[in-house]
This record gives C-alpha cells, structure tokens and sequence, in this order.
C-alpha cells in the first residue's frame, strides 16, 4: 500500500489547500466526506 497511514485524504486537501493559499490554483476544489462504512473520503470538482 503506498500510504500505509492511510492518510491520503489528509494530504490531498492539504495540497488543495496549499495551492489555493499560495494562489497558483493548481488542484480542484477538493471537500473531505465521511463515506458511511468506508470512513473518509474526498470529492474534487474540476
């Protein structure tokens, strides 16, 4: 598994995040869900 922490979530909204704060706007909107039985999960729209 490449994240074995199963952090993905987490680092994918903090680049969202990054991008938008630095203004280069690189990564689609990105919203973290609970996803019933699946626990967290992220929607990008772009």
């Amino acid at each position: 598994m490449d994240f074995p922490n199963n952090d993905l979530v987490e680092r994918e909204y903090a680049s969202y995040l990054l991008s938008k704060q630095s203004g280069l706007n690189l990564v689609p909107a990105t919203v973290i869900r609970e996803i019933s039985d699946f626990g967290e999960g992220m929607v990008q729209n772009g």
